[in-house]
């Protein structure tokens, strides 16, 4: 069957008809490609987007909401500080194991304040699903300089949503990450971006970065 015809034509927000619809498919077949990526509205859209599928084979599900990527504004600032704060405790950490950082200096109250000053949001976007920022991006030219998405909504899609958008408005070309993080890489090895022989160390730090392009 056409996934994609018969996906679309079911009701918006018929979660049930869709899922059991997909059921039938092997797991390699589920994801359907909607390039825009179509299945994400983008800054400019105003109507609600319901459908969200994966591009990926190795993130094949589908995602019921009111998603759309969009510039970041002022009151997005508390929302992007526990993001950063939350994820960079639990991804960075093992890897820095410095808790005067973590736990000292890294602080919401502080995150969201420095993300008030003025400038500071203008090459950021959010995914917003329903009102809730759930992930963000940081784009200077054409490199990704941060994409973070919320703990508790990984593995959700959220942040190949944000590294498509990207990849498509921005023709970005590469990015930095650190070398201990296997986790990012392999995810941005999945998104075509893939480690150079270029690295530097991470500012004030024994660690490396290693920079990445597609």
């Amino acid at each position: 069957p056409d996934i994609q015809s018969a996906a679309a034509a079911c009701t918006p927000r018929g979660r049930g008809p869709i899922v059991s619809f997909l059921a039938g498919f092997a797991p390699e077949n589920r994801a359907a490609v909607l390039a825009k990526p179509e299945g994400v509205a983008v800054a400019g859209d105003v109507s609600p987007v319901h459908i969200l599928f994966s591009r990926r084979l190795n993130s094949n599900r589908l995602y019921m909401a009111n998603a759309a990527i969009r510039k970041a504004k002022y009151a997005d600032r508390s929302r992007i500080a526990e993001i950063l704060v939350f994820v960079k405790r639990i991804k960075f950490r093992p890897i820095f194991q410095n808790d005067d950082y973590s736990f000292g200096e890294l602080q919401v109250l502080a995150v969201a304040q420095e993300y008030g000053q003025p400038d500071k949001l203008d090459h950021i976007f959010v995914y917003d699903e329903g009102g809730i920022v759930k992930g963000l991006i940081h784009i200077e030219g054409d490199e990704i300089v941060e994409l973070y998405a919320d703990y508790f909504f990984q593995n959700q899609g959220i942040g190949g949503a944000l590294i498509e958008f990207a990849k498509e408005r921005f023709a970005v070309k590469f990015l930095w990450a650190l070398e201990k993080n296997e986790d990012a890489i392999r995810f941005y090895h999945a998104h075509s971006f893939h480690v150079t022989n270029t690295k530097k160390l991470e500012e004030d730090t024994t660690e490396y970065l290693v920079r990445l392009e597609r």
